[in-house]
């Protein structure tokens, strides 16, 4: 379901580092929206505030929601934003490998270095 971001109630919130905005934007503009924002029945904001951000850049004004029936906000925040696992180093160097052989047809140039997907961990 659609809705309009206007009408989104966006409350206190506590990830204040938003990132990377324009690159989610660009992401967005590229292929498309991957999950909607989710919001509960009071159409308070439970995850998605980077999203809402950079469809706001892109001037959207409705963004794709998904509605579940969660009063602690808060604890969904917490499980949206921590409870994840990003790629291990060697598995992003992999994927952003044959990305790139994919978008060019041939094998990964050598020497590719990573360093978007990882943010400093190793696995």
């Amino acid at each position: 379901m659609k809705m309009k971001i206007s009408d989104i109630k966006i409350g206190n919130r506590f990830r204040k580092d938003l990132g990377d905005i324009h690159a989610l934007a660009d992401s967005i503009k590229d292929i498309g929206l991957l999950q909607p924002i989710v919001i509960n029945e009071n159409n308070e904001l439970i995850a998605g505030q980077r999203r809402i951000d950079a469809c706001k850049y892109l001037g959207w004004t409705e963004i794709p929601t998904y509605t579940v029936n969660l009063e602690n906000i808060i604890a969904g925040e917490f499980h949206e934003n921590e409870l994840r696992k990003d790629f291990s180093y060697t598995e992003g160097v992999a994927i952003l490998e044959e990305i790139e052989r994919r978008r060019v047809g041939h094998k990964p140039r050598k020497g590719c270095k990573f360093n978007t997907l990882s943010r400093g961990k190793q696995g």
